[in-house]
């Protein structure tokens, strides 16, 4: 475990500060001058993305061995001990560590310390108390009465604990922990004594609680049990199930077919859920919801059962793009949502009745996809009055993968309007400042677009939601920016989703989070070319979510292990 943990931090200071984007290195400036310029502390701009890769052999980067984070390590043990649900055998471990983009699957973060191992021990044997007492694990895994029962057990249990096959050696060793609590047979069955050793032995081992792909002997491609481990993980945030397996047994994942076709079933799943936890609600920073505070005074007809509805709306509708593979523009443009009699009663949408989530066309006024949904817009909002800044800020830093620099020490990013000003008025006198005017000119018009929304998500013609209001100026202009000389002209949240989805960094943003998550580690400048041939093999501007994510995963990057240590243009 020490070894492990020393590999883990050694990766995570090494790499600490790297770009996550190649594209976005020479998306914005720091917060003076003007948008084009070169970022500071940088003597020349990189070349473009495609003059960079073009004929450079594609290598793929070291992966740190990758613990299990608390998330996974909780649906690994609900699916192989048959636990309850809810059950959260993590309860007490450690928070994990997130990465610099906010994931909390990074293999360079994952510390692995004394207090974590501790808790683990704890887990371990109540779980194993918990297995032999129940009748579902029973029935599972102990449904033998021979003389050959322990090592039977020991290789089921053992395959789906350590999501392999388990060599001879390690069969011996394990059926030898069992006989030491169990020295004799039984002819009643395995020994509960014996049966609850093995399983806290087998689920303490490094093969339980990490992910192991070796990397001796250099570049090679993942066997088929490691593949499947890395896709299950990746679109379920779980082990592989017995189909997984099997197909793995099998050779099937190491053809482009069995793939595809294993992709299409998990994503079909029900555990497919586990994506949204894992890698949607923290890549739209959707997750802050549960604890987003909204001032109560303010918006009286506010409660929290609000909150799992709107986490649901942005779940349900993007299951709905991947699964009818929709272009990816409909992210930020689509005109329809999934809504509940209670959900659509505070955004004031009529016709729909009923507990049940259904999709809903709403029409073009908001029309701007997950945009235009209440997670995003109550997050990124203050608890009384939205903010057009902190709206523009995430958009351009999750989205585009451009994000503005932090604003100076000694400014805030933010204002709040006096009396008898309009928050565009504030924001307005705000940028007089030259140390904020550039990053606001980018940021503020973006948010503008989507002012139509309060912080709770409605619909409203004036910014505090009352007749005497000032009225909801939802216009403004981008700045110049390559082949477009006049800048983009923004007018309410349709025109923004139209802008972003015409944006070339929008699908390759996508594509390099998601690899970011799928691989479990930070982006290096070389994966940029890995990034370019997914949106490439995906279809470019006409890529769906759905291809991008089988791209994603027949392409070397997520096939691989063992390349380069670390590589810079």
């Amino acid at each position: 475990f020490e070894a492990m943990n020393r590999r883990s931090t050694d990766g995570a200071f090494r790499r600490s500060g790297r770009i996550i984007t190649f594209v976005g290195m020479s998306a914005l400036s720091a917060c003076t001058g003007d948008i084009s310029e070169i970022p500071v502390g940088v003597e020349e701009p990189p070349p473009p993305i495609a003059e960079f890769c073009e004929g450079l052999e594609r290598t793929v980067g070291r992966t740190t061995v990758h613990r299990l984070n608390a998330a996974e390590y909780d649906r690994s043990m609900r699916e192989l001990l048959l636990l309850a649900p809810e059950a959260r055998p993590s309860a007490d471990f450690p928070v994990d560590n997130e990465s610099a983009s906010g994931f909390l699957n990074d293999a360079d973060v994952l510390q692995t310390g004394a207090l974590l191992i501790s808790k683990h021990a704890e887990a371990a044997q109540a779980l194993a108390e918990g297995a032999v007492a129940s009748t579902a694990f029973r029935a599972r895994y102990l449904d033998c009465d021979g003389p050959s029962c322990a090592e039977q057990f020991v290789r089921d249990f053992g395959l789906h604990a350590w999501r392999r096959p388990l060599l001879d050696a390690e069969v011996t060793r394990l059926v030898g922990v069992y006989e030491a609590a169990a020295p004799s047979f039984e002819e009643s069955g395995l020994s509960d004594e014996g049966v609850q050793l093995a399983i806290r032995a087998i689920l303490l081992s490094p093969n339980t609680i990490f992910r192991s792909e070796t990397h001796e002997g250099g570049l090679r491609d993942l066997d088929s049990y490691e593949l499947a481990s890395r896709l299950s993980f990746f679109l379920w945030s779980s082990a592989p199930d017995d189909e997984l397996y099997e197909v793995a047994e099998a050779g099937m994942l190491n053809r482009e077919d069995g793939l595809r076709d294993q992709i299409g079933r998990m994503i079909d799943d029900e555990r497919f859920r586990g994506f949204h936890n894992g890698f949607l609600h923290r890549w739209l920073l959707t997750q802050k919801l549960g604890t987003h505070m909204v001032n109560a005074e303010a918006f009286p007809e506010w409660n929290d059962s609000l909150r799992p509805l709107m986490l649901q709306e942005t779940e349900l509708f993007v299951e709905d793009i991947i699964r009818n593979e929709l272009p990816l523009s409909t992210l930020v443009s689509a005109d329809f949502t999934y809504l509940n009699e209670e959900l659509a009663a505070h955004y004031g949408i009529e016709g729909v009745s009923g507990p049940e989530m259904r999709r809903v066309d709403v029409g073009s006024q908001r029309a701007a996809g997950v945009l235009s949904q209440g997670a995003f817009l109550t997050i990124s909002s203050h608890p009384r009055v939205t903010s057009p800044v902190t709206r523009g800020f995430d958009i351009l830093s999750r989205l585009l993968c451009a994000p503005p620099p932090a604003a100076p020490a000694n400014v805030d990013p933010d204002v709040e309007p006096i009396s008898g000003q309009s928050r565009r008025e504030a924001l307005e006198a705000h940028r007089s400042n030259p140390a904020c005017a550039t990053c606001h000119r980018v940021m503020d018009p973006i948010g503008f677009a989507l002012e139509n929304y309060d912080p709770t998500g409605r619909w409203r013609e004036t910014e505090d939601g009352t007749e005497d209001g000032f009225a909801v100026d939802a216009t403004g202009v981008l700045p110049p920016t390559g082949d477009n000389a006049t800048g983009e002209m923004l007018d309410g949240p349709q025109s923004l989703g139209a802008v972003l989805a015409g944006d070339v960094r929008f699908p390759g943003c996508v594509v390099g989070q998601l690899m970011e998550y799928s691989i479990g580690r930070q982006l290096e400048p070389v994966d940029e070319c890995h990034v370019l041939d997914v949106v490439d093999a995906a279809g470019g501007t006409d890529a769906t979510l759905r291809g991008i994510i089988e791209e994603l995963v027949l392409n070397q990057v997520f096939r691989q292990v063992g390349g380069r240590e670390e590589a810079s243009p």
